[in-house]
C-alpha cells in the first residue's frame, strides 16, 4: 500500500511522490561494513538465541570491529539510539536491546582531524538514523507519467536528512523527466531526418525532382494500394507520410481527385 504525498507538474509530465508503506527495514550482512541488530517485544531483528550485547561485544570488539550498544524508546512509535544518547524513560526505554557493528577497515570517508572513535560513532549513528527513518515511515517512492502513460517509477528512498527531496525520490524523478524529454527530442530529430531523406528519394524516383509529378505519382500508387514496405527507401516513412509532408509545401495543395483512397 502506498499513500500519495505530493504531485508536481513539469510541462506535460506528472510526478507523484508516495509514502512507501510496504517498505521493510532489512538487516544487512556484516560484509557491508556496518550491521545493526536489535531484539525487542515488537521489533525482532535477531535470530532466536542470539547472544546478549555484552557477549557479542566481547566476541567481536576486536581490531576488526567497533561495537555500540543500542537502546529503544517506545511510546506511540519506536526510536533507536546509541545507549545513553536518546530519550531515557524508566517506563518506555529498553536499554541494550541490540548493537551496531562497524568494520574499522571499511573506508568510511574520515573527516578532517576525526579520531577513530568519533568516526565509528558517526557511522553507527548514521545507521540508526536510517533505521529510524524506516520505523517512522519516512520511506518514499515515485512515479512519472506523461499523457497518462507511466514513464518511470522507483521505490525505497529513505529520508534521513528531511531536506524536502523525500530521500532523493523527487530529485530522481526530475532526472527521469529530463532524460525522457531529451530522448524524445532526439527521436523527433531522427524521425524528421528520416522523413526528409525518404522524401528526397521519392522526389527523384517518382518525379525526377519535380514536386507536382511526385505527388501525383504517389497518389496513384496509394489508390492502387501498393504498400510502401515494397520500397526499401521507404523503410522509415510510408507513402502517405510523404504525401502529408509534400502537401505542406507552399502552393502545392493536393487536388481532391489526387487524394489517396
Amino acid at each position: 500500500m502506498s499513500i500519495l504525498i505530493e504531485t508536481r507538474e513539469i510541462d506535460d509530465y506528472t510526478i507523484r511522490i508516495y509514502q512507501d508503506t510496504d517498505a521493510d527495514w532489512e538487516d544487512e550482512d556484516p560484509s557491508t561494513g556496518v550491521y545493526l541488530a536489535v531484539k525487542t517485544r515488537r521489533l525482532a531483528r535477531m535470530p532466536a538465541g542470539e547472544p546478549t550485547f555484552e557477549e557479542t561485544a566481547n566476541r567481536v570488539a576486536t581490531s576488526k570491529w567497533a561495537a555500540f550498544s543500542v537502546d529503544l524508546y517506545e511510546h506511540g512509535g519506536m526510536m533507536l539510539s546509541l545507549s545513553g544518547g536518546g530519550i531515557q524513560c524508566r517506563f518506555d526505554t529498553s536499554r541494550g536491546v541490540g548493537y551496531v557493528l562497524v568494520e574499522k577497515a571499511a573506508g568510511w570517508g574520515r573527516q578532517e582531524d576525526e579520531a577513530d572513535g568519533d568516526l565509528y560513532l558517526r557511522v553507527a549513528q548514521s545507521k540508526l538514523d536510517e533505521a529510524n527513518a524506516y520505523l517512522s515511515g519516512r520511506v518514499y517512492g515515485f512515479t512519472v507519467e506523461r499523457e497518462f502513460e507511466e514513464v518511470a517509477s522507483c521505490w525505497g528512498f529513505v529520508d534521513v536528512s528531511d531536506d524536502g527531496t523525500y530521500g532523493g525520490a523527487l530529485t530522481e524523478a526530475e532526472a527521469h523527466v529530463e532524460a525522457d524529454q531529451k530522448d524524445r527530442a532526439e527521436q523527433a530529430v531522427a524521425a524528421a531526418k528520416a522523413r526528409q531523406a525518404a522524401v528526397d528519394v521519392a522526389l527523384q524516383k517518382y518525379g525526377g525532382g519535380d514536386v507536382v509529378r511526385t505527388r501525383v505519382t504517389l497518389a496513384a500508387l496509394m489508390k492502387m494500394r501498393k504498400l510502401c514496405e515494397a520500397e526499401a527507401m521507404m523503410a522509415a516513412c510510408d507513402i502517405y507520410d510523404i504525401l502529408q509532408y509534400l502537401e505542406l509545401l507552399p502552393g502545392m495543395a493536393l487536388d481532391p481527385d489526387e487524394t489517396p483512397a
